[in-house]
């Protein structure tokens, strides 16, 4: 094989290898990134007083969950979270409402959140995920009706400022809160 021949292999190789070690280190810092967002906003995340928590307040693995009622991939993964719930007593889940498609998504997150202190929430979360078809407020309030929640309560509730504050500590840097 000419020498010229092995220069080029080698330096294909030299190039393919640093090609390697530049993805790796790009991955690397991507994930610290990542790390410090989460440790910087830990607080926001698992253990702020707006979130709804289900399984157990007390325990000592965390699962949270960013939400939205009208996701076709959340209403997949919502009965493995509640067996995980169920079957774990170390599971503390944390709710985060994210509607992020549409006016439809934000009206039942916000009635979702305003169940909060009428102690059916997980209930409600868990029949609004497995009633068929597209998630609205007036699909929500009915199935609140049907757990004996006061729906005269939710929908007074659901335009507080807490909820609309809840929804913001989700993703305060969008604006897809319609109604703040």
């Amino acid at each position: 094989m000419p020498r010229s021949f092995r220069l080029l292999i080698l330096l294909g190789l030299g190039g393919l290898l640093s090609l390697i070690v530049a993805y790796e280190g790009v991955f690397y810092l991507r994930s610290m990134r990542q790390e410090r967002g989460i440790a910087s906003h830990a607080d926001q995340i698992f253990r702020s007083s707006t979130s709804f928590v289900a399984g157990n307040p007390k325990g000592d693995v965390s699962v949270v969950a960013f939400l939205d009622y009208n996701c076709p991939y959340c209403r997949q993964g919502a009965p493995d979270l509640a067996k995980l719930v169920e079957q774990d007593s170390k599971v503390r889940l944390v709710v985060k409402e994210l509607p992020v498609l549409g006016k439809d998504s934000e009206e039942v997150a916000r009635i979702a959140l305003a169940a909060i202190p009428q102690g059916k929430s997980f209930e409600l979360h868990q029949r609004l995920f497995a009633e068929p078809g597209h998630a609205t407020k007036a699909k929500a309030l009915r199935i609140a009706s049907e757990l004996g929640l006061d729906t005269a309560r939710l929908e007074a509730d659901m335009d507080e400022p807490s909820v609309t504050a809840a929804l913001l500590e989700a993703c305060p840097s969008t604006s897809w809160v319609t109604r703040c």
